[in-house]
């Protein structure tokens, strides 16, 4: 069976095998025919279904979308074959634009609608003017809504940092803007308190930075954020240590009497930046005990450090506590 087969097909010249005169007719005549079928078969009338794309413009700005619209309609046409082939084609590039301010309450709560009747002149116009359109599904779009509300929340950064040996931030991280509008459900709205950027990460810092970041976006129907970025300042300074002897004030709130600490002063070491160093000094920080009638009873005061700067950074103090004696 595949020696006659192979002898229709194939020949033999001078060693090469090659395709035979008749097997080239009979390719030829098989081509021909293909194509005197296909024509036959496009000339016929079909009836075809079709999916046209929508585009929603938004609803007013009292209320929002609480789930995704329908993302498109089903068209039954009817046509020959030259006409439906590409039509799906042509539909996919070209959006069906709907008007959600056109859509009208329906009869259950937070819920409109749009018949489909009423979008068939503008289907009409959109497919093939020599297709006839049978039917649209679905009979009727449903948009599920509720209130738009919005407030003014606090942003904050989402910051992994990471300093060169010596450096450290001068001051907190700095947002522009620190807060943002944000609008949405309801529902949703009132369990939010705060708004994050992106993370991001920064390594090994020397010096100050700043980067322009996304606001994180939540993954819900209807949620707005105004504006969508923020511009964040990392303020990064040198560090060094300072030690200051400082001299322990009493303050005696039960009466006249003079009270006296051990030791009369203490040493505390600070972590400062190089630009506040000669800043930071007695006349600034105080050590102070406070002299209570919690504390008649009481060996030993707690030394308390009042005025340290938010840019200076406690490491050690010498004691925590001190000895006093009351004079009478």
């Amino acid at each position: 069976m595949i020696k006659p087969i192979r002898r229709f097909f194939l020949e033999e010249n001078q060693g090469k095998v090659k395709l035979s005169q008749r097997a080239v007719i009979f390719f030829f005549c098989l081509v021909l025919s293909s194509f005197f079928w296909l024509l036959s078969a496009l000339s016929k009338e079909y009836n075809s279904r079709m999916q046209i794309p929508l585009n929603y413009t938004e609803l007013a700005g009292f209320f929002v979308l609480t789930e995704d619209p329908p993302k498109s309609i089903e068209v039954e046409v009817r046509g020959t074959g030259f006409e439906l082939l590409g039509e799906q084609w042509a539909l996919d590039n070209s959006p069906l634009q709907i008007n959600l301010n056109s859509a009208k309450p329906s009869s259950r709560p937070n819920q409109f609608c749009i018949p489909t009747f009423k979008l068939r002149t503008r289907v009409i116009k959109t497919i093939d003017p020599n297709l006839s359109l049978r039917y649209i599904s679905p009979d009727t779009l449903y948009f599920k809504t509720e209130n738009r509300y919005g407030k003014k929340l606090p942003l904050q950064a989402k910051l992994d940092l990471t300093f060169a040996s010596g450096y450290h931030l001068r001051s907190p991280v700095q947002l522009d803007p620190d807060s943002i509008w944000v609008s949405g459900p309801a529902s949703f709205i009132d369990t939010v308190s705060a708004v994050y950027t992106e993370p991001m990460k920064f390594s090994k810092l020397d010096d100050s930075a700043k980067r322009v970041l996304a606001i994180q976006n939540y993954e819900i129907d209807g949620v707005k954020l105004e504006p969508e970025q923020t511009m964040v300042l990392i303020p990064v300074e040198k560090f060094t240590e300072k030690e200051l002897n400082l001299r322990i004030k009493v303050v005696n709130e039960v009466d006249q009497r003079q009270i006296r600490t051990y030791p009369k002063e203490i040493t505390a070491l600070f972590l400062v930046p190089l630009s506040k160093f000669e800043y930071l000094d007695t006349s600034v920080v105080k050590g102070v005990v406070t002299f209570t009638e919690a504390e008649l009873d009481k060996k030993q005061l707690k030394v308390e450090l009042n005025g340290v700067p938010p840019y200076a950074k406690l490491l050690r103090k010498e004691v925590d506590k001190v000895e006093f004696i009351i004079k009478e």
